[in-house]
């Protein structure tokens, strides 16, 4: 099954990293270059996951996820931090993120938390068809 992923940081490099690894591995990848770039493109475009960096200048992640579960309800966040803290996780997760990812990471670590939005995704389209 083919996951449509958004990809936000507000580094280039890190963006065409990630995205050319998830293509490779036969996701549909966007890339957003910032919050604004973020929305506008949940506002034209279904995604099944968005993993959105937490530092991405005036507004940070957490923020970013609220507006973009604003949009789209069903869609699966995963927050990149690289100073996690157990408050933070509990904001994070009252706030709309499914899983936190340390920063920096093992590329396995980010796949992991793809695959359980995958499977979350489908337990919640199973629910929604019965």
């Amino acid at each position: 099954m083919t996951i449509k992923i958004l990809l936000v940081d507000d580094e280039a490099r890190i963006l065409e990293v990630l995205s050319a690894m998830l293509m490779e591995l036969g996701n549909e990848v966007k890339a957003a270059v910032g919050p604004a770039d973020a929305v506008a493109l949940v506002r034209q475009e279904k995604f099944d996951v968005a993993v959105v960096d937490n530092q991405l200048g005036a507004v940070n992640g957490l923020q970013l996820i609220g507006q973009l579960r604003e949009i789209d309800p069903d869609l699966h966040c995963v927050l990149m931090t690289g100073n996690p803290t157990i408050e933070m996780a509990a904001e994070a997760l009252k706030g709309g993120a499914s899983d936190i990812l340390r920063k920096p990471f093992r590329v396995e670590d980010l796949l992991i938390r793809i695959e359980n939005m995958k499977i979350r995704r489908a337990y919640t389209q199973q629910r929604k068809d019965e």
